[in-house]
């Protein structure tokens, strides 16, 4: 016989215990992200293959973990699915088709092969890190959580960045986990004008500056709301970071971000940044004196750059490639530099790979993604802090969709596991914000057209007894 009270307390202690693990910080998508931009993207783990990062190693894990999440349901996933889960669903089918037809092609070297297994194996990856952070953050604390943490990682890349461009300082060198080897290079620096041209911990300049572009809407999201002097030191530094890419691509990176986050400002916080840019700008100039004016320079030569001109040859040399296999392509990760050329362009090479199906599927989920991460800011309202860090997050999906345009991201691990941390995360504001305040959008000028489309019928027939 129980005593009275029992069954109360057991379940007081149920709800507490719930509660409690309701509310533990996601720490695992925060490794994620230190692996994704802080751990030289060089290193891997070479018994799998030269693709085996460890955010990579990590993803797949995540997904497998997703999938008996999913199968034996404890703890319970959201009840609503949101659009990045079927539209992730559509762009892996089109990947699993194009790998079946490549192996009916008899003409396929063991080089493709073994680069259609792998891109089967980042798949797999990718697909982790998008389901796990769409449906493991389920409060708005988790999404800050890991946001102050993509941040942080942005710091520290920009000072590993920043050390290599002013002492020609590898601090990657000493990011090594044991078992770990590199499958190139550590610590690039090269030279562009005269100045050294920095990676950070990352495998090329121009990754190393889009994955700082796309950080950077978020960081100055977090540095207005919060108003924390960290929060603007993090920012200060990204900041600096950026031009020592020496890259066009990141300096369009910025320019598409500050452009999504800036049509959310009101005038008065338009004005004020536009005064304070040319400050910014004159202490750039005196930290990196020569940077500006070099980058400029590319803007200026880019009739005659061979790097531009060897971008537009692509498309000539892709046709016979995409008439071979329309739809479905030649398998994704066939097309490898070493048999055939490099592409500065994703879009170019997954619909060589992929096909049409691959590339509208690509461009579905990253436009939803958009969508998704402003639905977000239009139901907390834009000018809240939670409206605010929904829009830098569009403006970071906004920035790697162009930036994939001048560079295949896809090929690059920091940048491709980064696209896909975002997208999660834009699913996970909106269903968020879907919860919290419902499927309407709350926002004065969807509210104000409402009302007008609704009185214009009641108007017009007194409108014509007035008219002479």
């Amino acid at each position: 016989m129980t005593r009275p009270g029992t069954v109360a307390s057991t379940k007081q202690d149920v709800v507490e215990q719930d509660s409690v693990r309701r509310s533990r910080r996601p720490y695992l998508v925060a490794v994620l992200v230190f692996l994704i931009f802080v751990m030289p993207s060089m290193l891997v783990f070479k018994p799998l293959g030269s693709s085996a990062t460890p955010a990579t190693l990590l993803g797949m894990g995540l997904f497998v973990l997703w999938c008996a999440w999913r199968a034996i349901g404890e703890p319970p996933l959201p009840a609503r699915t949101t659009p990045a889960h079927w539209l992730l669903l559509t762009f892996a089918a089109a990947i699993l088709m194009s790998y079946a037809l490549m192996h009916t092609m008899a003409d396929r070297q063991p080089l493709e092969i073994r680069g259609a297994d792998r891109g089967l194996m980042l798949l797999i990856g990718w697909s982790g890190i998008l389901l796990y952070c769409a449906d493991r953050l389920r409060r708005w604390n988790d999404v800050t959580f890991v946001v102050r943490v993509l941040v942080a990682a942005g710091a520290c890349v920009a000072v590993i960045g920043l050390l290599q461009y002013a002492f020609g300082f590898d601090l990657a060198q000493y990011l090594q986990l044991p078992g770990l080897e590199p499958r190139s290079d550590l610590g690039y620096i090269g030279d562009r004008g005269g100045l050294r041209r920095v990676a950070g911990p990352m495998s090329h300049p121009i990754e190393y500056g889009v994955c700082l572009a796309a950080v950077f809407p978020l960081a100055l999201a977090m540095a207005m709301s919060r108003r924390r002097k960290s929060d603007w030191i993090m920012l200060g530094l990204i900041m600096l970071a950026l031009p020592t890419s020496i890259s066009r691509s990141t300096m369009v990176a910025i320019a598409v971000g500050a452009l999504v986050v800036g049509a959310s400002w009101g005038w008065r916080r338009r004005l004020i940044v536009a005064a304070a840019t040319p400050f910014v700008l004159l202490g750039m100039r005196l930290a990196l004196p020569g940077t500006l004016g070099t980058i400029l320079s590319l803007f200026e030569n880019i009739g005659v750059d061979p790097s531009i001109s060897g971008r537009t040859e692509d498309y000539a040399a892709a046709d016979a490639f995409i008439t071979e296999s329309p739809w479905f392509g030649r398998g994704f990760g066939t097309f490898t530099p070493e048999l055939y050329r490099l592409l500065d362009n994703q879009y170019l090479g997954i619909l060589i790979e992929a096909g049409f199906v691959g590339l509208i599927s690509l461009v579905a989920l990253l436009v939803t993604a958009l969508f998704l991460a402003r639905g977000g800011a239009l139901r907390f309202g834009s000018a809240s802090p939670q409206g605010q860090l929904c829009i830098g997050l569009s403006a970071s999906v906004a920035v790697l969709t162009v930036s994939f345009a001048t560079f295949d991201g896809l090929g690059f691990a920091a940048a491709a596991n980064a696209l896909f941390l975002f997208i999660g995360l834009a699913a996970a504001v909106w269903r968020i914000s879907v919860e919290v305040h419902g499927w309407r959008a709350i926002s004065p000028f969807y509210a104000k057209l409402i009302v007008r489309s609704a009185r214009r019928p009641a108007e017009r027939p007194r409108d014509r007894r007035r008219s002479p």
